[in-house]
């Protein structure tokens, strides 16, 4: 306070030198009001501070512009993502149907190899029944041409005399004859033979009769 007033006084101090000056330079001008000095004197009133209010952050907000902005960032953003997203896709689609379609392909493949071992097979089947066919053909014909009443000649034959005729005749003929005789009668006559004509034709009447016992059983 006392600093204060000090400096009130040199102040009106001040003041008071001016305005001396200013009379002595233009004596003829007159005061229209006399100077009050107690005016001066008094002491100034020293502002009391006020208490701060509580300052908060400014919230800065951003120009009206920029959420237009950002908006179309984000927009830029969100569509670049959408599209990285749908080309992902469109490749995985792209690799699981080229996937899809190999392995349809290998199937494919795999069943022609398959119908192609199939058909071979069936093939051999074929060839192998119409073997048998011809076969069973040419045994009734074989058959056939022993007839009753020739078995019935040759079953009242001698052995000796049957068995040279019979070894002089074709392999199926002679065999054909030999099944149709009883088989006491058949082995006298293969016994009067010579070994190799007769063991040829006792092999060729036990293939027969292996066939007609396959038959039966069938």
């Amino acid at each position: 306070m006392a600093r204060v007033a000090n400096r009130s006084i040199k102040f009106l101090m001040l003041v008071g030198m001016v305005l001396s000056t200013q009379a002595s330079a233009e004596p003829e001008q007159k005061l229209s009001k006399p100077l009050n000095l107690g005016e001066f004197a008094k002491t100034p009133q020293v502002a009391r501070p006020r208490p701060a209010a509580n300052k908060q952050d400014p919230v800065v907000r951003p120009p009206a512009d920029s959420a237009l902005i950002t908006g179309a960032i984000d927009k830029k953003d969100s569509a670049a993502a959408n599209s990285q997203e749908s080309d992902v896709a469109r490749f995985c689609s792209n690799i699981a149907d080229q996937a899809l379609d190999a392995r349809v392909a290998w199937q494919q493949k795999e069943l022609e190899a398959t119908e192609s071992k199939l058909k071979l097979r069936i093939a051999e089947l074929e060839a192998k029944r119409a073997e048998y066919e011809e076969w069973l053909k040419l045994r009734e014909e074989f058959l056939k041409k022993a007839e009753d009443s020739v078995v019935e000649i040759y079953s009242r034959m001698n052995p000796e005399a049957a068995a040279q005729q019979i070894a002089s005749m074709a392999d199926d003929t002679a065999a054909a004859v030999l099944a149709k005789l009883r088989v006491r009668v058949a082995s006298a006559i293969l016994n009067e033979m010579e070994p190799a004509r007769g063991a040829h034709l006792a092999d060729t009447l036990a293939g027969m009769r292996r066939t007609d016992d396959g038959k039966a059983k069938k």
